[in-house]
C-alpha cells in the first residue's frame, strides 16, 4: 500500500466532516424557512434579522478561534474547517443585511437616514463592508492572483470586521446577555493568543506541506499569516 492508498481513509473523513457540517450550517436557515412557510412567525424578517445575526457573530467567533486552539491543542485539522465557518459568517451577515433591508420594505432614505443616526447601526454596516472582500476573496484562485503577501495583508481585515461585528452585536442585544458575554471573552482571548504569538515567533518558517506552495495554507495562524480565516 503507498501513500496515497494510505492517505484515502483520512480523506474520506475529512470530506465526510466537511459535508456533515455544511448541513448542520445551514439547518438555522432551514428551520427559519419551515416557520416562515408554515406561517408560525408574527413578523418574519425581523425574526430572520434576529436568528442570522446571532448566527452569523457565532461563525465568526468560531473561525477567528480556531487558529488559536489549533496552537494551543494541536488539532491541526480543525485548520481545515476555518474557511467554511468564516464564509458562513459572512453568508448569515448577508442574510441579516437583507432581512433588515426588506424588514422596511426596501425603503433606501429611510434606511440611510438609520444608518447614520444609530450608531450601532453605523458599525455594522462597516462590520458588514469589512467582510465582503474577505468572503470575495477566500478561494485559491483569488489568493494566486493577489499573491501571498497582498492577500494576508488584506485578511487582516478579519480582526476589525469581528470586533465590528461583536460591537453591533452586542449594542442592538445587550452587553450583560450571557452569549455576548461570551463571544467577547473568545474574542479577547483569541486576539490576544495572536498578538502573543506575534510577538514570541516574530519569525516562523513555513511547515513543509505537499501542497503547492501558490495557495493559502490549509491550517493559517500556525506559519505566521496573519488572519487566515476565510
Amino acid at each position: 500500500m503507498d501513500a496515497t492508498d494510505r492517505a484515502l481513509p483520512g480523506a474520506r473523513v475529512l470530506t465526510g466532516a466537511k459535508i456533515a457540517l455544511f448541513v448542520l450550517s445551514i439547518v438555522p436557515l432551514a428551520l427559519l424557512g419551515q416557520d416562515y412557510a408554515d406561517g408560525a412567525l408574527a413578523r418574519p424578517w425581523q425574526a430572520m434579522i434576529v436568528e442570522a445575526g446571532d448566527w452569523s457573530i457565532r461563525f465568526l467567533v468560531i473561525a477567528l478561534c480556531i487558529s488559536p486552539l489549533i496552537g494551543f491543542t494541536g488539532w491541526r485539522m480543525l485548520g481545515n474547517f476555518r474557511r467554511m465557518a468564516g464564509l458562513f459568517g459572512a453568508f448569515y451577515a448577508a442574510l441579516h443585511v437583507f432581512a433588515w433591508t426588506r424588514e422596511y420594505g426596501f425603503d433606501w432614505p429611510f434606511l440611510t437616514n438609520e444608518l447614520l443616526a444609530r450608531h450601532y447601526l453605523t458599525i455594522g454596516a462597516i462590520a458588514v463592508l469589512l467582510l465582503v472582500p474577505l468572503a470575495a476573496t477566500s478561494a485559491d484562485v483569488a489568493h494566486r492572483a493577489l499573491g501571498p503577501a497582498r492577500w494576508r495583508r488584506l485578511h487582516q481585515l478579519m480582526y476589525p470586521a469581528v470586533i465590528a461585528a461583536f460591537a453591533h452585536y452586542a449594542m442592538a442585544r445587550g452587553f450583560l446577555r450571557l452569549e455576548v458575554l461570551i463571544d467577547g471573552v473568545l474574542i479577547v482571548l483569541a486576539i490576544s493568543a495572536r498578538l502573543r504569538r506575534g510577538v514570541v515567533r516574530p519569525q516562523v518558517t513555513a511547515p513543509e506541506t505537499s501542497q503547492s506552495p501558490d495557495l493559502p495554507p490549509r491550517l493559517g495562524g500556525l506559519n505566521g499569516d496573519t488572519c487566515h480565516i476565510m
